[in-house]
């Protein structure tokens, strides 16, 4: 990994960190704006479209959450089990 990338991995682990810590005080507005300033710089990134969809689930948009967790599941194949899980309960 050359340093750039390891800047760049820093940069993507700190800004799900902020996010998450966000999130979990309830200031979900906060939250959603450093999730999606991070994905316009780095769309790749699937923890980021998960956090985004559980946002829009917790404000009762499941139409956007199963949108933005969908992505994610398409940028981490490991996440797909959970994800279609989530997305099933969703459904049901």
């Amino acid at each position: 990994m050359t340093l750039n990338q390891r800047n760049i991995s820093s940069y993507i682990e700190k800004e799900l960190a902020k996010g998450a810590e966000l999130q979990q005080a309830g200031k979900f507005d906060l939250a959603e704006t450093v999730y999606k300033e991070l994905l316009i710089k780095h769309p790749e990134v699937a923890e980021g479209w998960f956090h985004l969809g559980m946002i829009a689930y917790h404000f009762k948009r499941p139409d956007i959450a199963i949108r933005f967790i969908s992505k994610a599941a398409h940028f981490d194949k490991k996440m797909r089990n959970t994800i279609a899980r989530f997305l099933k309960s969703l459904v049901s």
